[in-house]
């Protein structure tokens, strides 16, 4: 394949030999091959991708990108991180294969208003049943997609359709980035259900929510430690890919059918420590999961902005141990106000009755006033696999 010329970047057909695709909707294309197929496709790209590359000189002009391009560069690095030996092999010929990262991934989705071809989901494949419940900014529906149950979640709230969109395409892709079995990874996207509504397709998650699960299962209680430790290995994971979750509460933290946690809801989540890309908490709602840093930042020395971190996430996972533990958020019940003092007094909530000292440490280590005092995540994640062996020992 011939280099595109400089003019030819904003094409949004690309030929790729046997395969080729050409934007129809504003968001995705419809393609020829399944995610299952994708990692076959990278090697014999790979040529292509040193073509497309060596045109471009700067991360700017990666950005740059759009249709075709832009999809066909999404693709890759989306296939490259389960292929690391593919990437490796276009470093040898292209001085901008470092730049295929995650991040680049999820900006040049943001600014070509663009998905990987693998996340489309064509006209047609999708029906909604009914909707389900409404959260904080999106309304979920139970869908069907080819027989399978899936959630279907469309953005809603008063604001720009450009920042929505933004907003969606963001969540998408970090969650597309993300792949462990105790990540909801979503389907893909389509914008052909609503009308002008870029919707998220997820598989469904039967069993609902953690609090839900523990509530309806049959000794439930004993199955606290084992849930809580892959709760751990599931936020140690996100975080090692540096992506700080933003929202881990129990509302976000569902249970599949075999019984196991399954994280979801990035649209709070960003990479670490790039305030271009993560997103504010909101000191609102279920303000017992915010760390002392979010409510006030100036008083750690941070910038006025409060932005999540992976120690904000851990002081969070101490609320969800919480909460599993006692039946409701901490400090439920309590004027807001009331709550924001005593989170910056440096206190907590009392032990619920029944939970083991060893499992009430970890809470009370998540819980640490300083976020220089909380363990890491994998740390959590030691400390929980401890005490699940010991608890069914």
């Amino acid at each position: 394949m011939a280099a595109p010329r400089k003019g030819e970047l904003g094409s949004n057909r690309v030929d790729r030999g046997v395969h080729s695709f050409e934007s129809t909707t504003a968001y995705g294309t419809p393609v020829e091959y399944g995610l299952s197929e994708q990692s076959e496709q990278y090697n014999s790209r790979s040529p292509e991708m040193v073509e497309i590359l060596r045109t471009i000189n700067t991360e700017e002009g990666l950005l740059a990108c759009t249709g075709g391009i832009a999809i066909l560069i999404m693709d890759y690095i989306l296939g490259a991180i389960r292929d690391a030996p593919n990437l490796e092999h276009l470093g040898k010929h292209c001085d901008l294969a470092p730049m295929l990262t995650p991040r680049i991934a999820v900006k040049l989705s943001q600014r070509s208003s663009r998905i990987p071809s693998s996340a489309h989901i064509p006209h047609g494949s999708l029906a909604v049943v009914h909707a389900r419940r409404q959260g904080a900014f999106g309304q979920i529906y139970f869908g069907n997609s080819a027989g399978d149950a899936v959630a279907i979640k469309q953005p809603t709230g008063n604001y720009s359709k450009i920042k929505v969109t933004r907003a969606v395409l963001k969540e998408l892709m970090l969650g597309l980035l993300l792949n462990h079995p105790h990540v909801l990874t979503p389907i893909g996207a389509t914008d052909t259900l609503f009308p002008g509504s870029l919707c998220i397709i997820s598989p469904w998650m039967i069993c609902g929510t953690l609090r839900e699960y523990v509530s309806i299962t049959t000794d439930g209680t004993r199955e606290i430690p084992r849930l809580l430790t892959e709760l751990a290995d599931a936020l140690s994971y996100i975080h090692s890919i540096d992506i700080v979750h933003g929202d881990l509460r129990v509302p976000n933290i569902l249970v599949d059918g075999g019984g196991h946690i399954r994280v979801g809801d990035f649209g709070m989540s960003g990479f670490n420590g790039s305030s271009a890309e993560s997103s504010s908490p909101q000191v609102t709602g279920a303000v017992g999961y915010l760390a002392p840093e979010i409510i006030a930042p100036e008083s750690f020395g941070l910038p006025e902005l409060p932005r999540s971190t992976f120690m904000t996430d851990v002081f969070a996972y101490g609320s969800v141990c919480y909460e599993v533990l006692e039946g409701h958020p901490p400090f439920s019940g309590i004027f807001f106000a009331q709550v924001v003092w005593k989170v910056l007094q440096g206190r907590r909530c009392a032990k619920p009755p029944d939970v083991t000292p060893e499992l009430w440490d970890l809470v009370e280590r998540c819980w640490a006033h300083s976020p220089k005092e909380r363990p890491n995540a994998l740390h959590v994640l030691s400390l929980a696999r401890n005490i699940t062996s010991a608890f069914h020992a």
